[in-house]
């Protein structure tokens, strides 16, 4: 027997946490890309060190991998945000809903 589930429009799955997860996210790697492209520009690969290092990782294919998460996760933050505010919409309206079922029993 398949037992039926209801969730509460008060549920909202915890969208508002994990959309602004996405965004922090979002915001470290730019902060990332950010870095390691000034390094890149100013420094060679031929530079030893920290600074080579990361003209290195400038140089190979780690930057269109921090772009391609940071697309997705600014587009995963933006939906979930969207969610976030589909579900307060529906909170209002029922409770809309349920203040007129109230006032209605009153009468």
């Amino acid at each position: 027997m398949i037992r039926e589930r209801h969730f509460s429009v008060k549920n909202d799955f915890r969208t508002g946490l994990f959309s602004r997860l996405f965004f922090i996210f979002s915001i470290f790697l730019i902060i990332l890309l950010v870095f390691i492209l000034s390094i890149g520009f100013v420094f060679s690969s031929e530079t030893s060190g920290f600074f080579g290092f990361v003209a290195g990782l400038y140089h190979s294919s780690l930057v269109d991998i921090l772009v391609a998460f940071l697309i997705i996760s600014l587009g995963l933050g933006a939906i979930l945000f969207f969610f976030k505010k589909q579900f307060a919409k529906l909170d209002e309206i029922a409770k809309e809903f349920e203040d007129e079922l109230d006032s209605e029993d009153e009468e």
